[in-house]
């Protein structure tokens, strides 16, 4: 457990935060579940005294009928996340709120690690030429997935714009099944999985990247043994967090969706997993485009 003094500073920074500003619930949530969890009364929190405590709901108010509670504390959970990739990715403290749990964390961010004294330093040269082979293979694989996606959406708009033609793989079959999609009148949004790589990034600007699949969220990173033995390998460097691929899959799944949907005029958009939010699930028709294994998470 980090020191008070940090844990409250951290919280007060993203209480001021951009990421926060326009949302007076979420500020007023987020100090409360501070407040338990430095108290140490967070073990013992309740979804109903939540409600009461932090949203002024009536003494009847019942958390299996009114569902104010849990849509907060996902939304919380979803802009800690946006705070910690975009101003927050240079503070000393990660703050996360696990799944299934009204506990706030306190985490140190990794720090860049010396290679160990005992051992004989790294070739310059081939280290050079091995990191840099990496990094650029790498690379040009986010650009290409980018410039796909580019491609899809401006494809996409597209279609929205132009008269509907009649699709000849349109069948019965596919009626059936996607009926309660085309039929309510509601916009669709297709979200396709963007994982989790740890980069790490190197001279010249060019960064070599590393994707563990037992990663699940950006707080896991430094307690995961094969990150901490690939940092040392490289020298030390910090860590950062990046969601910019999509794999082929998805990329092909995503274009098959739009070419089917487009010949019936529906407003088709693209999202990513990692900032999916709960208005986005509850205004849209929501088409998930990723391995079982995402998704769940």
């Amino acid at each position: 457990m980090l020191a008070t003094d940090e844990s409250v500073a951290q919280v007060e920074r993203i209480l001021q935060s951009e990421t926060l500003h326009s949302s007076q619930a979420l500020k007023r949530l987020l100090k409360f579940l501070a407040d338990k969890a430095l108290s140490g009364e967070a073990d013992q929190l309740k979804e109903y005294t939540i409600g009461l405590d932090v949203f002024d709901k009536p003494a009847e108010y019942d958390p299996r009928k009114d569902a104010t509670v849990r849509l907060h504390v996902s939304r919380l959970r979803q802009k800690l996340a946006d705070y910690y990739r975009t101003e927050g990715q240079n503070d000393p403290v990660f703050v996360s709120l696990p799944k299934g749990h009204f506990k706030l964390i306190w985490e140190a961010k990794p720090v860049a690690l010396e290679p160990p004294r005992d051992e004989p330093p790294l070739s310059p040269a081939p280290t050079k030429r091995k990191f840099s082979a990496t990094s650029l293979a790498l690379t040009v694989a986010l650009l290409c997935s980018l410039l796909v996606i580019l491609f899809l959406v401006l494809q996409l708009r597209k279609s929205s714009t132009t008269v509907a033609i009649e699709n000849p793989n349109w069948t019965p079959e596919l009626q059936a099944l996607w009926q309660s999609f085309t039929d309510n009148g509601r916009s669709m949004l297709v979200v396709y999985s963007d994982p989790i790589f740890v980069a790490f990034p190197g001279p010249n600007g060019i960064a070599a990247y590393f994707r563990e699949r037992s990663l699940r969220t950006w707080a896991d990173a430094a307690r995961l043994p094969e990150i901490q033995a690939l940092q040392r390998a490289l020298g030390g460097p910090p860590m950062e967090p990046n969601f910019y691929y999509v794999s082929r899959g998805e990329v092909q799944g995503t274009f098959l969706l739009g070419k089917l949907f487009g010949s019936r005029q529906m407003q088709v958009s693209l999202g990513r997993l990692s900032q999916l939010s709960w208005e986005q699930l509850s205004d849209n028709n929501v088409v998930l485009m990723g391995t079982p294994d995402r998704l769940n998470e």
